[in-house]
């Protein structure tokens, strides 16, 4: 098992969702993202002794960045899977909040969706997440 840093895209990506679909606040996305890539640097730490992530997450660097498009649910529930599989290195991880923001974007986008496994695992940009389908369709609708 190894364990990496997911990308900003790929903390983007997921925090947009939990925005779009009610989760939070979009005020509190910065903030959760921070949270996120902390928890990910810090189960880096704990895996491989490399330097611990600074204890306050507004000190965590990230470039959060957005999309004006929709977003593949399946892409996001595997984006969740891929996250929270590089964050279960130390007991404890699933009881940080950003953990159960996170579930309850997954559990809300299986209420509405069929979700099917994505080809997707990390996120390097927001082409790999865009949902083209439904663009397709909307382009369609106005034709």
């Amino acid at each position: 098992m190894s364990a990496w840093l997911v990308t900003d895209i790929h903390i983007s990506a997921l925090t947009q969702a939990a925005v779009v679909e009610g989760i939070i606040h979009p005020d509190r996305r910065m903030e959760l993202a921070q949270r996120m890539k902390q928890n990910n640097l810090l189960a880096l730490h704990h895996r491989y002794r490399d330097e611990a992530p600074p204890d306050d997450p507004t000190e965590i660097e990230l470039e959060l960045t957005t999309v004006e498009a929709p977003l593949r649910p399946d892409v996001i529930v595997d984006g969740f899977r891929c996250w929270n599989y590089q964050c279960a290195e130390y007991d404890g991880y699933d009881d940080r909040i950003e953990y159960k923001v996170m579930g309850q974007l997954v559990a809300k986008l299986h209420e509405q969706h069929v979700i099917h496994k994505s080809d997707r695992w990390g996120i390097d940009n927001w082409d790999q997440v865009i949902d083209t389908r439904d663009m397709g369709e909307q382009l369609a609708l106005t034709d």
